[in-house]
């Protein structure tokens, strides 16, 4: 049985579309020597090559995949975008407008120079700034008829002319801004690296090696006492005060062979079992103040509830962590701290936003 190949791509765009996809994340992740193109780059070389040879993708397949692009960076952008344009909203817009200005004359300027078509000078603006959202813009005008054509140039014919020389141009633009970091940190002699490290360490941030041995402090665990100090003995656990002075909190008590869980008014009595949670350090400290630690299978396996938070309250952004006195407050641990995807080490230092 011989397939036809060509029939066989020319009859299934939706194949076409997945090779496109395939081809170009494979050959967009191999590196010649320190350089690699990336699977968007290796994508769109990929789509020149099979549109080259005639063949055609799913026509909704842009639309879908714009929608697609758009809904990730909103996704992505989200948890932070109101707490930066708080802070430096006006900083990016100005960068945003200057840029956008600065390039769409260059463009303009340059396609009458050259002679180039409307159409062809737009699709390389949006690949020269790597902008996706401005292809899809500029294929929407001309699509919605707001883009005027020249005579005899069907829209698309200038969809397509964008396209392509969006294509050609991305390539250009990402080594461009590649080499442009390259030489603008050797004019200004900053090391990118140590410009790294300074932000991470204003905003609380641990550095190389660090993260490991912060999420080792802060591992929690449960430990039992039994009640041997008379200091503590009679007191109400509002009076003794753990979370505020060692950072840990009794989740349990047995007394008289019963368990149950106790809450600010519980006195404590001779001869209980306490369970308690807190980092180990800490932990250990309390075979002095409460009494020894024995093993109790059942207090040792208390069950812990977590709850997942998200920061919305002004109160809390742009606060360290250990401003906002959770464990003392509600007496809850935080043991996850995550950020834009990125988990961070609950340190103290770190700021909320």
């Amino acid at each position: 049985m011989v397939i036809d190949l060509h029939d066989l791509l020319s009859r299934n765009p939706a194949l076409v579309f997945f090779l496109v996809l395939g081809f170009g994340a494979f050959f967009g992740n191999l590196r010649a020597g320190s350089i690699r193109l990336g699977s968007t780059a290796g994508v769109l070389l990929a789509g020149l090559v099979f549109g080259h040879l005639g063949y055609q993708g799913p026509s909704q397949a842009m639309e879908l995949g714009f929608i697609l692009f758009m809904y990730s960076v909103g996704l992505q952008a989200g948890p932070r975008f109101f707490s930066v344009v708080a802070r430096d909203g006006l900083k990016y817009a100005s960068l945003a407008l200057i840029t956008a200005a600065t390039a769409f004359f260059l463009a303009r300027g340059l396609g009458e120079v050259c002679g180039f078509s409307n159409s062809l000078t737009a699709g390389l603006m949006a690949g020269a700034l790597t902008s996706t959202p401005a292809l899809a813009a500029a294929q929407d005008a001309v699509r919605s008829g707001l883009a005027r054509l020249a005579q005899g140039v069907t829209p698309d014919a200038a969809i397509a002319e964008i396209g392509v020389s969006y294509a050609i141009a991305y390539v250009f633009g990402m080594m461009g801004v590649m080499m442009c970091i390259k030489v603008v940190t050797r004019i200004f002699r900053t090391d990118l690296a140590d410009a790294a490290r300074a932000a991470a360490r204003e905003r609380g941030m641990p550095e190389e090696g660090e993260e490991e041995a912060a999420l080792a402090e802060k591992r929690h665990m449960i430990r039992v006492f039994e009640v041997k100090n008379p200091e503590v003995m009679g007191r109400t656990l509002r009076e003794l005060g753990l979370p505020a002075r060692t950072g840990c909190v009794v989740q349990e008590i047995r007394r008289d062979g019963g368990v149950f869980f106790p809450d600010a008014e519980t006195r404590i009595e001779p001869g209980d079992r306490v369970a308690v949670a807190g980092e180990v350090e800490r932990l250990e400290e309390l075979s002095d103040y409460i009494g020894p630690g024995v093993f109790d299978r059942e207090l040792v396996r208390a069950p812990i509830e977590t709850a997942t938070v998200v920061v919305t309250h002004a109160d809390a952004v742009g606060k360290h962590l250990s401003d906002l006195h959770i464990l003392a407050r509600s007496g809850c641990f935080v043991t996850r701290l995550v950020r834009a995807q990125i988990e961070l080490p609950q340190r103290v230092d770190v700021i909320v936003e």
